[in-house]
């Protein structure tokens, strides 16, 4: 999820006139895992075929992880986690009267 805040303020000044803004982007980005996280197939290709091969790599407990978060978020609770990332750009641009 992307949010967008813009701020404009004009700036009149004895000489000068022009404005000042300010756009906020936050992305939002929610960890959860659903069970088509642990339980679809991976299309693996495998060297010497030409065709991805679905393959469920639980014998190689490539998803051990997955399964654990699994269980603490579907059977005891616990929220997924959600991680934000915020840039902030200034911008000011002034014109002599």
């Amino acid at each position: 999820m992307v949010d967008i805040t813009k701020i404009l303020n004009l700036c009149i000044e004895e000489n000068e006139i022009g404005y000042e803004a300010t756009v906020i982007l936050q992305y939002t980005d929610t960890f959860g895992v659903s069970e088509a996280d642990y339980t679809k197939d991976l299309n693996i290709t495998i060297k010497g075929l030409d065709i991805p091969v679905p393959l469920n790599i639980v014998d190689f407990n490539y998803r051990g992880g997955v399964m654990a978060q699994w269980v603490l978020q579907h059977q005891y609770g616990y929220q997924p986690f959600e991680d934000f990332l915020t840039y902030k750009i200034k911008m000011k641009k002034t014109w002599k009267k």
